[in-house]
């Protein structure tokens, strides 16, 4: 274990240098989103991804059997993780698809302790993504582009107590130029998880406390903690699946690699 995520410490170091430009070129989505708060009654538009690939979208639900989940209240439970796989799709000319936003937002928004992602992520802007006024580039389970060399994979951590969703347009840039991105919504971490059944976790105080190993742990202490038990092996777990819907996973064989990590709070 120590070695596997050792390995991920430094694939992170290394897509530090290999993606600077994008992240200098980019903001969150959210920061993005943020240019529109005095523009009365104007839903924002992400900006076009800039590579020649459209973009597919499609989302996991991976439990990990080997691996208890010591946040859950349930005693039993193991870690569970909504994956979201973003990967490049036919060359499209004006990528001008306009595909959701946040799936599961509606599910969001009747789920009673998400006001963090509702009021601290998106703000006054989470009407619009609930109702769909605001939309992204990508097409859900659309056929994933031809390609002679296979396409490198981005493992994607978000920062703490946020969501993969707050970095849609640098996704979407960074698959347009054909990187697969691998978005992993660290679950009890993130702002909220949605499953496919349509549960919701979302983040609280309380799974903070229980991030705090030992008890008693100082802040940074449990921000370690977090990162070496929690969102490093996540990252591993992520790495080791086999992308598991038999129709995308037939169209794809042979044409992705695993290749680096990317994100805050990684």
């Amino acid at each position: 274990m120590k070695r596997a995520i050792s390995r991920t410490i430094l694939l992170l170091l290394l897509t530090s240098v290999a993606f600077g430009h994008h992240l200098t070129k980019l903001r969150s989505t959210c920061a993005i989103l943020s240019k529109y708060t005095s523009v009365a009654r104007q839903s924002p538009v992400l900006p076009q991804p800039t590579g020649k690939f459209g973009v597919g979208r499609v989302g996991f639900d991976w439990v990990d059997q080997k691996r208890p989940e010591p946040l859950s209240s349930q005693p039993d439970a193991h870690r569970e993780l909504m994956v979201y796989l973003w990967y490049p799709t036919a060359p499209n000319r004006d990528n001008s698809a306009r595909g959701t936003y946040l799936p599961g937002a509606k599910d969001i928004e009747r789920a009673s302790g998400s006001t963090r992602i509702k009021e601290q992520i998106f703000g006054h802007f989470w009407p619009l993504v609930v109702s769909g006024e605001i939309t992204s580039h990508a097409k859900e389970n659309a056929a994933p582009a031809k390609s002679k060399q296979p396409f490198p994979v981005i493992l994607f951590s978000h920062g703490g107590s946020w969501t993969s969703f707050g970095y849609t347009a640098l996704i979407e840039d960074l698959v347009s130029h054909g990187y697969v991105v691998a978005a992993i919504e660290h679950t009890y971490e993130a702002a909220a998880v949605v499953f496919a059944d349509g549960r919701v976790i979302s983040y609280s105080e309380e799974n903070v406390r229980r991030m705090e190993k030992p008890p008693g742990a100082s802040y940074d202490e449990m921000v370690e903690n977090a990162m070496s038990w929690i969102r490093a092996v996540d990252d591993v777990f992520a790495a080791d699946q086999r992308f598991a819907s038999t129709n995308w996973c037939n169209s794809t064989e042979g044409i992705i690699r695993h290749n680096v990590l990317l994100g805050n709070s990684t």
